[in-house]
C-alpha cells in the first residue's frame, strides 16, 4: 500500500479521518494525501489571474482553502509522516472520484457525521457517494474516533462468491497494516440458514479464499445489529462489508454499511464487489 487518500473539508471529522490515515501510514509506510475541493462554478484551474479577479468570492475561497491546508499539514499528528496535498476545483464528489480514478490510490479514509448532522454537509452525503462510486476500499470514520492503534478488523459477509475479491483486497490491506483479520457471518430470520447450510457456505468460501480461519457465527434479528454487537463484545477496532454493485438477494447490501456508519463508533470499511 503506497497512497492513502483523505478527502477533507477541514472539519473535526475530516481531521479524525486524517489521524486514522496516519495510524495506517505508520504501519504500512504509505503516504497520506489530503484532498480538498473548492466548489467553483467555473474552470478555476484553467483561468488566468486576470480572469480570477472577476470572481472575488471564489478567489477568497481558494485562499482560505490553501491556508487551511497548510495548517492541517502542520498539525502535530502528522509531523514526521509522509504527507502530500492537493486542492481541486469544481464539484467535490466528481473531483474526488476522478482523483481516485486517475491516481494510484490504494485506500480512502473519509470522515462521516452521525444522524444528528444535516445530510447536505460535505462529510455526510459526499461520504455516501464516495463509498458507492469508487472501486477503492473506503473507510468512514466518526467524529468520536479515539483509537491510537488498529489491532483487529472483522470482515462481515454472507460468504457468497461476490465477497471473494473484496475479502482478498481487505486481506492485502490488513497484511500491509500487520493487523488481525477475523470473519463473521450473521444469520437472520430474513435470510435464515440451517447450521448445515451455513457450514456449506462457509466451507465453499474458505476454499475460494484459500483460508481455513474460523468464522464467527452470530444469530440476530438484524444484520447491522448483529455486526455491531459482535464488534462491541470482541474488541474489534474496525469492520468491513461488501458494497454490491447491484441489488442482489443478499442481506449485506449498502444499506447495512450506511446503517453501521451511522450507529457504530468504530471505523467502517466499504469494499466494492
Amino acid at each position: 500500500m503506497k497512497t492513502i487518500l483523505v478527502p477533507t473539508d477541514f472539519s473535526t471529522n475530516a481531521l479524525n479521518a486524517g489521524k486514522l490515515a496516519r495510524i495506517l501510514s505508520t504501519n504500512s509506510g504509505a503516504t497520506v494525501h489530503f484532498f480538498h475541493v473548492v466548489f467553483t462554478p467555473t474552470d478555476w484551474d484553467k483561468m488566468t489571474d486576470e480572469m480570477k479577479e472577476q470572481y472575488p468570492e471564489s478567489k477568497q475561497k481558494v485562499l482560505n482553502a490553501e491556508k487551511s491546508m497548510s495548517e492541517l499539514i502542520a498539525e502535530p499528528s502528522f509531523l514526521g509522516a509522509p504527507v502530500d496535498s492537493t486542492i481541486g476545483f469544481g464539484n467535490p464528489t466528481e473531483k474526488i472520484s476522478a482523483f481516485i480514478k486517475n491516481n494510484a490510490i490504494d485506500l480512502v479514509v473519509v470522515g462521516s457525521h452521525g444522524t444528528s448532522h444535516k445530510a447536505d454537509l460535505f462529510i455526510g452525503s459526499n461520504t455516501q457517494r464516495i463509498m458507492r462510486n469508487t472501486n477503492v476500499p473506503v473507510i468512514a470514520v466518526k467524529e468520536d474516533f479515539k483509537l491510537d492503534k488498529i489491532n483487529k478488523v472483522v470482515f462481515a459477509s454472507n460468504m457468497d462468491t461476490d465477497a471473494v475479491e473484496p475479502y482478498k483486497k481487505l486481506e492485502a490491506i490488513c497484511n500491509a497494516l500487520t493487523v488481525d483479520l477475523a470473519l463473521l457471518y450473521v444469520n437472520t430470520p430474513h435470510n435464515f440458514k440451517s447450521s448445515e447450510e451455513i457450514d456449506t457456505v462457509i466451507s465453499s468460501f474458505q476454499k475460494s479464499i484459500n483460508n481455513n480461519s474460523k468464522v464467527a457465527i452470530r444469530n440476530d434479528y438484524d444484520v447491522a445489529q448483529g455486526i455491531l454487537t459482535y464488534c462491541q463484545t470482541n474488541d474489534v477496532d474496525m469492520t468491513a462489508l461488501v458494497n454490491h454493485r447491484k441489488a442482489v438477494a443478499a442481506h449485506y447490501l449498502m444499506g447495512v454499511t450506511e446503517t453501521l456508519v451511522f450507529r457504530a463508533d468504530f471505523p467502517v470499511i466499504s469494499i466494492k464487489a
